[in-house]
């Protein structure tokens, strides 16, 4: 791994670099190293090469009097190791050594684009219904977290680098994220509104809010991002006696609960809305009723118009000659030979509101027979031209006569008789 050159100044440069594929955090070491004596191990001397790959960050750690100084360079990097790469190093030791003497130093390579998958477990803990508490249901979780270092000074500053293990961080994640899924898996029917026993319908809110506690606790406590949590299982343990016996409660609960909405909606129909159903059903049959009288009538009434029409014309027409008639034998005839009969003197019609609409015109005696057969009536509205305006038939001269014949005539008072029993 470590490559040696002579140096001009003399000694020996190292080439600085991290061939692991799989690793958070490596240490480097010299080749030919002793790693029982700590001086040649972290002996490192300026000049020396250093490579770091796309997304590691190589971090220089020297103690000095004053404590631990630090130094990152973010790869991809290809460079010689000197005071202007690592200008807080050399600050600290630029009294202690020159340009080719070596300087105590621990490197180490830090992989940001590393992605950690830790698997947990919670085994059963007992979770109780938000309405029935009595009844402690076992539930076990399994799942998994995906997490990396983005924030690697944050990191460094949480951890010893020279000490640092991968499982033991891994072994406290755990615990960090068993206790907050459990603490969410637990208030999860009363958050929520659920029954214990329907809990797996809520995984997907569960592990929303799960995510959201231990994004920002696993990076306060340790210093790496969260990029992800599984929960593929919430296992409710249906053998035990507390989940048998819960469900038999609530099957019977959800039944009662149905036939007392059932009952209630029954009685809570308020006397305006049984009114309101009632009187839509009348007004509906009322309007069927009225619409097809309408119709009917309507229908009668152009009939009738089409005859009292043809009787007219033909009363016309008859008139005209007993008018010729009458006139020639008064002496009133002052035709010349070949002029023109006069037309027929024309009766006033009248036009009538029948169900709302303008009816007509119609002349006096069709306004007769309907008044006779009680299709006009004394307050029906009437016009007829010249008038401004529709008005009651029985307020116009002319048509006030139709209704004298048809009016009941008052009936005197009974007179009042003494009634004498008989003996």
């Amino acid at each position: 791994m470590g490559l040696f050159k002579n140096n001009p100044q003399g000694g020996v440069t190292d080439m600085i670099r991290c061939d692991e594929k799989s690793y958070l955090i490596w240490k480097w070491r010299p080749e030919g190293a002793d790693i029982e004596r700590n001086g040649r191990e972290n002996a490192i001397r300026w000049g020396s090469s250093l490579r770091v790959k796309e997304g590691s960050v190589a971090v220089f750690v020297y103690s000095g009097k004053e404590g631990l100084a630090q130094d990152y360079i973010v790869g991809p990097a290809d460079i010689m190791v000197d005071t202007n790469n690592l200008p807080v190093i050399a600050s600290l030791i630029g009294k202690l050594y020159n340009g080719g003497t070596p300087f105590q130093a621990e490197v180490y390579f830090v992989n940001l684009a590393e992605t950690v998958q830790t698997k947990f477990g919670i085994p059963f803990f007992e979770v109780f219904d938000r309405d029935l508490e009595e009844f402690g249901v076992p539930i076990a979780v399994r799942g998994s977290i995906d997490f990396n270092i983005e924030d690697y000074k944050e990191f460094i500053r949480k951890h010893r680098l020279e000490n640092f293990s991968l499982q033991e961080l891994q072994a406290q994640i755990k615990d960090t994220v068993a206790e907050n899924v459990k603490s969410v898996v637990a208030n999860a029917p009363e958050k929520y509104e659920i029954p214990v026993i329907q809990i797996e319908r809520k995984i997907s809110e569960i592990k929303e809010e799960a995510a959201e506690r231990l994004r920002e606790k696993l990076f306060i406590d340790y210093g790496v991002y969260l990029k992800d949590i599984n929960i593929s299982d919430l296992e409710i343990n249906k053998e035990s006696e507390a989940y048998q016996e819960l469900k038999a409660v609530t099957k019977d609960l959800t039944a009662l609960k149905r036939k007392a909405k059932a009952k209630a909606d029954a009685k809570d129909i308020s006397a305006n809305q049984k009114i309101g159903v009632f009187e839509r059903a009348a007004n509906a049959f009322v309007d069927a009723k009225e619409n097809a009288y309408a119709r009917r009538k309507e229908t009668q009434r152009q009939y009738a118009k089409e005859v009292e029409e043809e009787r007219a014309g033909k009363l016309g027409a008859a008139g005209a000659k007993i008018i010729s008639a009458i006139n020639k034998k008064n002496g009133n005839d002052n035709r010349k030979p070949g002029e023109a009969v006069p037309p027929p003197v024309p009766n006033k019609t009248f036009h009538i509101v029948m169900y709302g609409k303008a009816a007509g015109p119609y002349d006096l005696e069709t306004l007769k027979k309907m008044a006779e057969e009680g299709r006009l009536n004394p307050d029906s509205y009437a016009w007829t031209d010249g008038m401004d305006n529709w008005a009651m038939a029985n307020t116009i001269q002319e048509l006030k006569s139709l209704f004298v014949e048809n009016e009941i005539p008052s009936l005197p008072p009974i007179p009042s008789t003494n009634m004498k029993n008989n003996e």
